[in-house]
């Protein structure tokens, strides 16, 4: 099974710790996509700070 769905499910639960785990395993990626995508590491780190809270979000 997808190590991010089960890291979902924990989170779900209630499992800070698990998203912890799941932000380190995915931000350097999302990271590299959207600054590739604006040319601007600052405005790369937002915007990836910001997915992540939308991801919070949605989960709990």
């Amino acid at each position: 099974m997808d190590t991010g769905f089960i890291l979902i499910q924990r989170i779900k639960q209630g499992d800070e710790k698990a998203f912890d785990i799941f932000v380190r395993k995915y931000y350097e990626e999302i990271y590299k996509y959207c600054k590739f995508h604006c040319f601007d590491m600052g405005y790369a780190e937002d915007i990836t700070q910001e997915t992540f809270s939308i991801c919070a979000f949605a989960i709990w």
